[in-house]
């Protein structure tokens, strides 16, 4: 039933004042549910991605109800005691995705499509995945690196914020050292980078592939420059303190050279476009 019917059907059973067949009407004429689940960030001006994300899936799914969660509870923990319950101009409240679900259950919504806003399918999509479902019918729209595909295609977006010819590109990736099988897709990208590009290298702040490789390349390389480009949708944390920091423990301080960062992957159109086709051929199925 499209709008339009659902709608001349909920007038209808106003007229005859049949209420039940009116609450049966207003059900059918539901927009349909995307459910947008990201790590979260406390960074306020890292949630510049988030919005730049919200507005593009709202341009491209002008016909569906839009709702957030993030997987990281102690991200939500943290802005809840920080006084932040809602995400920027939405006013949606920051809620977990299992708590998502619920709220949409309980408001009667059946069908979901799940687009995870995460980088690769490691440990944090496969909670999502896990999480119950509360009676809804979950369809789950796959990460950034889901396959090979996505590989090459995402190397190509990123590609054009290389650095030079006099300087080393580091792709900065967040990794997983609890469960190395997560890092599966991050080892493929950077065999994929170093196959196809020159003086490029991912490292990870965490697990496989790490920094060693990487910093030993930048090295070798002699080059005085180094350009780090944020594998991570928002530029948080990680890449403020850990890569960008000042402290000697940081990528930039490491490194000893004159650094720049590029915005983060939340904030490049082109990324968010590969999230919204992956979407796309889920509802298309």
């Amino acid at each position: 039933m499209n709008f339009t019917s659902c709608i001349l059907t909920a007038l209808l059973s106003v007229v005859a004042f049949s209420l039940p067949a009116f609450a049966a009407g207003s059900q059918e004429c539901q927009k349909p549910v995307i459910a947008l689940i990201a790590f979260g960030t406390s960074i306020p001006e890292a949630q510049k991605s988030f919005e730049e994300i919200d507005s593009a899936f709202s341009k491209a799914f002008p016909k569906y109800e839009i709702h957030w969660a993030f997987t990281a509870q102690f991200i939500i923990d943290k802005l809840a005691k920080e006084g932040q319950t809602t995400m920027f101009k939405r006013q949606e409240q920051i809620v977990n995705p299992e708590q998502l679900f619920k709220n949409l259950a309980d408001k009667g919504v059946k069908e979901v499509y799940v687009q995870s806003l995460h980088v690769v399918p490691g440990g944090e999509y496969n909670e999502l995945t896990a999480d119950k479902n509360f009676g809804l019918d979950l369809k789950f729209s796959s990460p950034l690196l889901g396959n090979a595909a996505d590989i090459a295609t995402v190397a190509k977006i990123i590609s054009k914020e290389f650095g030079t010819a006099e300087q080393y590109t580091i792709v900065a990736g967040h990794g997983n050292d609890h469960h190395i099988s997560h890092n599966d897709q991050l080892v493929k990208f950077n065999d994929y980078l170093k196959a196809n590009y020159k003086n490029v290298q991912l490292a990870t702040v965490e697990g496989p592939v790490g920094t060693e490789a990487a910093f030993a390349a930048v090295k070798a390389s002699g080059l005085k420059e180094v350009k780090f480009i944020p594998f991570m949708i928002v530029a948080g944390d990680h890449i403020q303190n850990d890569v960008m920091g000042d402290e000697p423990d940081s990528w930039k301080s490491i490194l000893g050279l004159k650094a720049t960062v590029v915005p983060p992957l939340g904030q490049n159109p082109e990324i968010i476009q590969v999230f919204i086709d992956h979407l796309k051929a889920t509802i298309s199925q």
